[in-house]
This record gives C-alpha cells, sequence and structure tokens, in this order.
C-alpha cells in the first residue's frame, strides 16, 4: 500500500509536466488567408476617400493622417504615457485583500509539555487538545510599504517618463521624413502627368527609327559604320527614355502608398500654372550645422537615453540598502476557539540582499558604462549628421546648378 501511494505521488507529477510541455503551432493557411483578407478590409476603412483632385498640402494633410507609421509612432506615444501610469502607481504602498477556506479530515490534537519540569506532559497521559476547528474561514487586508521599492519604483517612473520624450522624438522624426517623402512623390507624380503623355509619342518615333535604321543596315543602303553608331546613339536614347518612364510611373503608387490610398487608384493631381523656382538658401553650412545639431531628434534622443542611464545608476545603489518594510493589516479568522476572531496586526521589519553588496561595485561599473556608451553614441551621431548637413548642402548646390543648366539648355 505504501509502494503505491508513493508511486502514485510520482506519477502526478510526471503527468502534470508532460502536459505542460508545448510543441511549436505554425499558424495554418487558412488562418493566414483569414488575417490578409481582414487586413486588407481594414486597411482603407475609417478614412474619406479621395473624390477630387489633391493639392500638395491635401496630399500631405492625409499622409498625416492615416498614414500608418505615423499612426504607429503615435500609439507608442501612447503605449508609453499609458505606462508611465502605471510606474505612478508603482510608487504607491500594496494594499492586499486574502481570503480562503481551511479543511482538515482530522482534528488538529495536540500535548503539551512542562515548561520547567521538561519531559513531563501538562496533561495526563493519553489526553489530548485541540484549539482549531477542523474547517474554518480566513482572511485578511494588508497594507504594506516598503521604502526600498518605493525609491526603485520613483526612478523607473522616471525613466518612463523619459521614454515618453523618446517616443515624441520618434514621431518628430517619423512626421520629417514623411513630409519629405510627401514632397518628393507628389512632385514627382506631378511631373509624371505632364512628362508621360509627351514622352510616350517620342519613345515610339525613337523604337521606329531604329526599325528604319535597320532596314538600312539590312539593305547596305549607307555605310555600315555611320549606321551602326547611328543605331547605338537611339539605344542610348531608348534606354534613357524607358528609365525616365519607368521612374516617373512609380510616382502615383508610392504617392497612394504615403497618402494611404489604394496602390492602383487614379489620383488626380492639381497641375500648377507653372514649375515652381527652387527656393534660395541664405544660411551658409556653419549656419546649418549648428542649426541641424540643435534640432536633430537623434540627439535629443541620446541625451534622454542618458538620463535613463543616469537613474539607473541611483537604482543600483538603491539596491544594495537595506529595506524598510512596514505591514499593516486587519485579519479575520472563523476559528471558534479563539477569544478575538478579529484583530489588528501592525510590524516593522528590515532586510539586506548580502549579495548585492558583493556585486555592487561590479553594478555601478555597469551603469557608469551605460552613460559613457550614451555619451559616445552622441558623439557618434553628431558627426554623422555634420557629414549628413554638409553632403545634403552640396547636393543642393549641385541640383540648383544643375536645374539652371538644364533651363538654359531648354
Amino acid at each position: 500500500m505504501y509502494r503505491f501511494k508513493t508511486l502514485k505521488l510520482t506519477f502526478i507529477p510526471i503527468v502534470i509536466l508532460t502536459g505542460c510541455n508545448l510543441n511549436p503551432l505554425p499558424i495554418l493557411d487558412t488562418e493566414r488567408l483569414s488575417i490578409m483578407m481582414k487586413d486588407q478590409e481594414e486597411m482603407y476603412v475609417k478614412q474619406e476617400p479621395v473624390t477630387g483632385p489633391l493639392t500638395f498640402y491635401d496630399a500631405l494633410a492625409r499622409a498625416l493622417k492615416y498614414n500608418y507609421d505615423h499612426r504607429l509612432t503615435m500609439m507608442e506615444a501612447v503605449l508609453q504615457d499609458t505606462q508611465l501610469e502605471v510606474a505612478t502607481l508603482n510608487m504607491l504602498p500594496k494594499l492586499t485583500a486574502n481570503a480562503g477556506y481551511q479543511f482538515r479530515d482530522r482534528k488538529l490534537g495536540s500535548s503539551s509539555e512542562d515548561y520547567y519540569n521538561p519531559g513531563k506532559n501538562v496533561f495526563r497521559t493519553g489526553q489530548y487538545a485541540t484549539s482549531q476547528d477542523p474547517s474554518r474561514g480566513i482572511g485578511d487586508i494588508t497594507f504594506a510599504w516598503n521604502v526600498l521599492d518605493f525609491g526603485v519604483s520613483y526612478f523607473q517612473a522616471k525613466q518612463q517618463a523619459d521614454r515618453i520624450l523618446i517616443a515624441q522624438e520618434r514621431r518628430r522624426k517619423v512626421v520629417n521624413n514623411l513630409m519629405k517623402e510627401v514632397l518628393q512623390a507628389y512632385w514627382t507624380a506631378n511631373i509624371a502627368d505632364r512628362l508621360l503623355p509627351r514622352l510616350e509619342p517620342v519613345l515610339a518615333e525613337a523604337q521606329h527609327a531604329l526599325e528604319i535604321s535597320h532596314t538600312i543596315e539590312n539593305d547596305r543602303l549607307q555605310p555600315l559604320i555611320g549606321v551602326l553608331e547611328y543605331q547605338r546613339s537611339l539605344l542610348r536614347i531608348i534606354d534613357q527614355l524607358k528609365k525616365l518612364k519607368a521612374d516617373l510611373s512609380m510616382a502615383k503608387p508610392k504617392l497612394a502608398g504615403l497618402i494611404n490610398a489604394p496602390i492602383n487608384s487614379n489620383l488626380v493631381l492639381v497641375l500648377p500654372d507653372k514649375t515652381p523656382e527652387p527656393p534660395e538658401l541664405t544660411a551658409n553650412s556653419a549656419d546649418l550645422e549648428n542649426i541641424g545639431l540643435f534640432y536633430r531628434g537623434d540627439l535629443r534622443e541620446e541625451i534622454y537615453q542618458e538620463r535613463i542611464s543616469r537613474a539607473d545608476v541611483w537604482k543600483e545603489m538603491l539596491k544594495v540598502l537595506p529595506g524598510l518594510t512596514i505591514p499593516v493589516g486587519m485579519n479575520w479568522d472563523s476559528n471558534s476557539f479563539l477569544v478575538e476572531q478579529l484583530w489588528f496586526e501592525a510590524g516593522a521589519r528590515t532586510s539586506i540582499n548580502l549579495i548585492n553588496l558583493i556585486a555592487a561595485p561590479k553594478m555601478w561599473k555597469s551603469a557608469q558604462t551605460q552613460i559613457e556608451v550614451a555619451r559616445t553614441r552622441r558623439k557618434a551621431l553628431s558627426i554623422a549628421a555634420l557629414v549628413q548637413i554638409n553632403l545634403g548642402y552640396q547636393q543642393y548646390l549641385k541640383a540648383v546648378e544643375s536645374y539652371k543648366s538644364s533651363r538654359e539648355i531648354n
């Protein structure tokens, strides 16, 4: 019988552990298809359809309102804000309520030994006493406040506040990139509307000229060298026209994706009376560097990251200190043997993790290293920003010169 009970107690954990052994389950094709169809149905709902010609500012407004990359950064900012509320609540003391029911198949019975005469029972031999009902209900409400947990939660809340600012900087970066992409895609699509109708006849004419040239070559109507040179020039022109056509044809699908319109929708753009002149940039490269470094979102993000790393140093320092816990609670027990079934209880206790004392120097060093990493990363980003600003300035000057040359050629 004893062996059977032992075997049964050994078998039960094995069954439980076997049931907890989970295998990876890949998603089914039908489920993937269902999710895909549902996403396609929801991508363009709850937004105003494009009903008229789009100006640049209409396209920009739709991109800022409906673009999913921008929506994602907004949701991430809201998520960080809610996590700040959670981190703030963690600074509050803990208030817990417990309730339960206990049952014994046999009564709790015991005997007592005389304190001054060890080995001598207070009761006569064979007499036992009980002070607990076989079944009873218990409950308590405990209010506990840990000073160490409060300090750690305080710095965690400060870190979460900085993460909100980081999320805002990332959203600002997405908005800047989105505006730049919409600007490029809109005017490329606008130029495509004006050039593609004129490009098709030119491309057809060049291909027709190439066919005629092949006929001349086959019939030997002109010197072969001159005909081949002429064909090479025509092939280069046709290749350039096809590349230009391909680049212009991709502008509207890209613009549709940016403003979250159906990719195959036929967007009608407002054609300007004349091509706008490029803006004049009066600032020099030194001024641009200062402005770029001051407003660069990546650099502000690294400043907040350094503050988060500094808070980690304080958190590691607090973990070394002793923790003081002050519990205050109200208890209830339905045990009929108790004189007072409801009583108030309070106390104080302190604890210290001795392992943290040993690991404290390494933890502080690790936290300090994180600060140095944040500073070094910020400096590396500053250098990259300076390079990007100067390259952008040179590209602007080159683009202006190219525009002036193209206007003179025209």
